[in-house]
């Protein structure tokens, strides 16, 4: 199953516990397959590093990098 995400669940998913979060992990274990768009994906860039969201950037980047390689650290950045 598709599902199409916008920036508001991916940030929100990367940041923080919840039904986003989980969302994001049941994509990780191929249950379902998260589509976005380079709009999306820039929006996130965008709002990632903002100091109200109150996490430090090298957890979000972590957490992007770990996105990006099915829950797994990589070694090569993420890229989006």
């Amino acid at each position: 199953m598709k599902l199409f995400v916008d920036a508001n669940i991916l940030v929100s998913g990367l940041v923080f516990e919840g039904s986003e979060s989980l969302l994001l992990d049941l994509a990780r274990l191929g249950v379902c397959e998260l589509v976005t768009n380079a709009y999306v994906r820039e929006e996130v860039r965008d709002v990632l590093p903002r100091p109200r969201l109150g996490t430090a950037r090298n957890k979000l980047q972590d957490a992007a990098r770990r996105s990006a390689c099915g829950g797994k650290t990589c070694a090569q950045d993420a890229s989006w």
